[in-house]
C-alpha cells in the first residue's frame, strides 16, 4: 500500500519567501527581454518590442518580442540549460501561434529562437532548418 505523504503547511514568512523569489524570476525575466529588444534595435531593428507592451495575443504564444521577423522566447534562468525543454518550447510557440487569427499565422513563417540567460551570458536555440532560412535569407541581401 502506497503511503500518502503529508502536505507540509507553511508558515506566512515562508509563503513570503516564495512570493518573492516568484516576483524576483519574474522581473529578471522582464529585464532579459527588454534587453533583447534594445540590442535588436541596436543592430537595426528599430521598432523592435516586448510583446507585452504591443500584442497580448502574441505574448499568450509565448513571443516576447514584437515587430522582427522570428519569434523570440526569452529565459533568464538559473537552473540549467536543459535542450529537450528547449525544443518543445518551439514546438509549443508554433502550436500556440495556430491558434491564433488568421492574419496572424505568419509567424509560422518565422524561424522560433529561444534565448537562455545565465549567468550574464546568453545562449540561442534554434532548430538546423531555421538556421538556414535565416542564412539564406542574409544571403539575398
Amino acid at each position: 500500500m502506497i503511503e500518502k505523504k503529508e502536505k507540509k503547511v507553511l508558515t506566512e514568512e515562508e509563503k513570503e519567501k516564495f512570493r518573492k523569489r516568484g516576483k524576483a524570476a519574474r522581473s529578471k525575466g522582464h529585464v532579459a527581454e527588454r534587453t533583447i529588444c534594445a540590442e535588436l534595435r541596436d543592430i537595426g531593428y528599430k521598432d523592435a518590442v516586448t510583446t507585452r507592451a504591443s500584442s497580448r495575443m502574441l505574448d499568450a504564444c509565448a513571443i516576447d518580442v514584437n515587430f522582427v521577423p522570428f519569434n523570440i522566447q526569452s529565459k533568464a534562468d538559473k537552473r540549467n540549460f536543459n535542450f529537450k525543454n528547449y525544443l518543445a518550447l518551439i514546438d509549443e510557440v508554433n502550436s500556440r501561434i495556430l491558434k491564433l487569427p488568421t492574419e496572424l499565422q505568419y509567424r509560422l513563417t518565422y524561424p522560433t529562437i529561444v534565448f537562455h540567460t545565465k549567468d550574464r551570458e546568453c545562449l540561442c536555440v534554434l532548430r538546423k532548418q531555421d538556421l538556414y532560412e535565416l542564412i539564406k535569407q542574409i544571403l539575398k541581401t
